[in-house]
């Protein structure tokens, strides 16, 4: 009677052990228990957690891509997803410091600098290869009825001036040199969000691996050139013609 008792004892602990799975853990994913530690990674007036691959919402908001996959559903009062992190600013080095960049989430194709025998092809602007968000302003003061025109003259830049979204309305601008290097190094992140951001219902497009991304850094020494990176391998150069077609991504500042 005791051996029968042992027997039940120790079936009964082998198919708790097959459930629990073989490390004594929960066979359970990660992505499918709901929201981990807190709801938000940062909020506006205190970004200290905010990180590189957050999703941020039109409440300007921030939260994990885990989180927001586990439980899209209870993001639902902070608006639509209107980007991702992508970095915060290093002096010298890409955007201005202290501020937190995120990316559009969606893109121009074909898009050229400036057009052949425009003003803006045949200028050598003297914009920045670390912060792009002040560049328009210098076309704008070296080509100001072209730049009233933009559609026209400056189809790229356009792109990004005309660029809106919930809550991010107006600000959105075509990245320095710089920083389209760091979207091409962050393109993980970036795509891993958006087939995130699309499985939950939202509109998205993922970085291609073609072409190449265009930046609002004028190439030095060479009126008709700009400085570009290629979505294939992550090259550099100053070489890119002002009026070849580009893709075109825009970023803005957190907050």
């Amino acid at each position: 009677m005791k051996n029968k008792s042992f027997i039940i004892v120790f079936l009964v602990l082998c198919v708790l052990f097959i459930l629990s799975g073989c490390d004594g853990s929960s066979s359970s994913s990660d992505d499918t228990v709901g929201i981990v530690g807190s709801k938000y990674t940062s909020v506006p007036g205190d970004r200290a957690g905010v990180a590189e691959g957050d999703i941020v919402f039109a409440d300007k908001k921030t939260c994990t891509l885990k989180n927001y996959k586990a439980d899209a559903a209870a993001y639902a009062e902070d608006g639509v997803v209107v980007g991702i992190v992508i970095y915060k600013g290093e002096t010298d080095t890409v955007g201005i410091t202290g501020k937190v960049y995120i990316i559009g989430l969606n893109q121009g194709a074909n898009l050229v600098w400036a057009p052949d025998a425009t003003t803006g092809y045949t200028t050598e602007f003297g914009t920045s290869r670390t912060a792009g968000e002040g560049n328009w302003a210098v076309i704008t003061a070296a080509d100001g009825p072209g730049a009233a025109d933009a559609a026209t003259n400056y189809p790229a830049f356009n792109f990004a001036k005309t660029y809106s979204t919930s809550g991010y309305t107006d600000g959105w601008f075509l990245p320095s040199f710089n920083e389209i290097r760091r979207i091409y190094d962050v393109r993980g992140n970036v795509n891993q969000g958006v087939e995130v951001i699309t499985a939950a219902g939202g509109s998205a497009t993922k970085l291609p691996t073609s072409g190449y991304l265009c930046s609002s850094s004028q190439s030095e020494g060479t009126a008709d050139c700009i400085s570009r990176v290629a979505l294939n391998n992550g090259a550099g150069s100053g070489f890119g013609d002002k009026k070849s077609a580009y893709v075109v991504r825009v970023v803005h500042t957190l907050d």
